[in-house]
């Protein structure tokens, strides 16, 4: 299986995939927001040993820098396309550096280039 990476509070985490288990873990190794990412994702929980599917590097920096000037970390989020979670509970999903820098003007944040 793999585990997609995702953005929770300006951080790149992952679910586990075991049913039943429901961790999360971060996936970068150092910086837990600018760090140096992880090809595998290990559940420290259940132990379940995954791949990591990651979005391309210029995506995984750019969204970083368009989510964090938002000045609360609960607003720092990005799912991929069709994330179960997101999917489930109505959030937004898929969303590109430009929706996310639409989502910012919208709410009267600093815009990066």
């Amino acid at each position: 299986m793999t585990v997609q990476a995702r953005i929770y509070s300006g951080q790149w985490i992952g679910d586990c995939s075991r049913p039943g288990c429901s961790n999360a873990e971060w996936l970068l190794e150092g910086d837990r927001a600018y760090g140096t990412p992880l090809p595998v994702f290990r559940c420290s929980y259940c132990l379940q040993l995954d791949m990591i599917e990651w979005p391309d590097p210029e995506f995984v920096r750019d969204a970083m820098a368009v989510l964090a000037v938002r000045p609360l970390p609960h607003t720092r989020n990005w799912y991929p396309p069709e994330h179960p979670e997101a999917v489930k509970v109505g959030l937004p999903h898929g969303q590109s550096v430009d929706d996310l820098r639409d989502e910012n003007r919208d709410h009267g944040v600093p815009v990066p280039a």
